[in-house]
């Protein structure tokens, strides 16, 4: 059984409208509800450009399934994800978004490929990755 690919990332947060807000409002992502969902009151679905849920985010008091077996731990530290990476295009206009908006970011310039990181609300570090060939 080999691994295929990343389907999404979990987040899930005590600042559910600020966290979705971080992908809507700096990312430009597209945002919805759960599929088992009409509405985003205890969580929401982040879409890429192709309309592929990449994130999940949901409220920390929110129970899942596997809660009763693997119950869920908020923890910092060794434990918790560092970053995630995004492929991306618009360079220019999410660095002066980010900017705009103004939030502490890093920049990392390389031959084939421009990084910008960010940090959204729950401390989840997001490396933006821009091909140099890509606009």
């Amino acid at each position: 059984m080999p691994v295929l690919g990343l389907q999404h990332v979990n987040i899930r947060t005590s600042d559910l409208a600020r966290t979705i807000g971080f992908f809507r409002d700096v990312l430009s992502m597209k945002v919805g509800p759960s599929p088992r969902s009409t509405s985003m009151e205890n969580g929401a679905w982040v879409f890429d450009d192709n309309d592929s849920a990449v994130v999940h985010v949901a409220k920390a008091s929110m129970v899942y399934p596997s809660d009763a077996t693997l119950p869920y731990k908020p923890s910092r530290g060794s434990g918790a994800i560092h970053h995630v990476a995004l492929r991306c295009t618009g360079y220019d206009e999410i660095r002066h978004r980010i900017q705009g908006l103004g939030l502490e970011f890093h920049e990392n310039h390389m031959p084939q490929l421009r990084q910008i990181l960010v940090m959204e609300p729950n401390g989840i570090l997001f490396e933006l990755n821009f091909p140099v060939d890509a606009p």
